[in-house]
């Protein structure tokens, strides 16, 4: 012991890590910069059988992106003729059965992390998939498939625990 005053012990305090408390803040989601950033042809999707993950309005499934090297998009007829590799997705998309007053709420809710810096234990958004580039949610005709690349997904929640926790360096991959 290094100090009499103290009980001398085997036992080794661990040091405590204070959580910072972020304030949350809301967050706004530019819908029509979302859009135009992010556009991409409908037609060049093709969804996959493999099941993913439903809910009540909406699924998630797997997917191919056909792509071309400069990533135009032009006439669909000419596109398909220049596919020069395919890129496997997941994608969300609204059930046909859904109201079309969920539109916006499931476009702020799949977009949250648009303008988030990315990470390996986030989904990212690389495309917005739709049958028209449309401004406004409100009067597009069809639901339009929100896009994540895919290259093992982290566990968001189990590395938010161990920043928590003091640890680092550490990966959390769903098998």
């Amino acid at each position: 012991c290094i100090d009499s005053s103290e009980p001398c012990s085997s036992f080794t305090r661990k040091l405590s890590i204070v959580p910072v408390i972020i304030h949350e803040k809301l967050q706004v989601i530019n819908l029509k910069k979302a859009f135009m950033e992010l556009y991409a042809d409908r037609n060049f999707f093709e969804i996959l059988s493999a099941e993913a993950l439903e809910g009540t309005f909406g699924e998630m499934k797997w997917a191919l992106w056909k792509r071309n090297i400069d990533d135009i998009i032009g006439d669909v007829d000419d596109q398909e003729d220049n596919v020069c590799f395919e890129e496997r997705i997941i994608l969300k998309r609204l059930k046909f059965t859904a109201d079309k007053r969920y539109v916006r709420k499931f476009l702020e809710e799949a977009l949250a992390f648009f303008n988030v810096k990315e990470h390996e234990n986030l989904a990212k958004v690389v495309a917005i998939a739709s049958c028209n580039q449309f401004i406004d949610p409100e009067q597009e005709t069809d639901f339009p498939f929100i896009c994540y690349s895919h290259d093992g997904f982290g566990n968001l929640k189990k590395f938010l625990i161990s920043c928590r926790n003091g640890e680092t360096n550490t990966q959390f991959r769903n098998p």
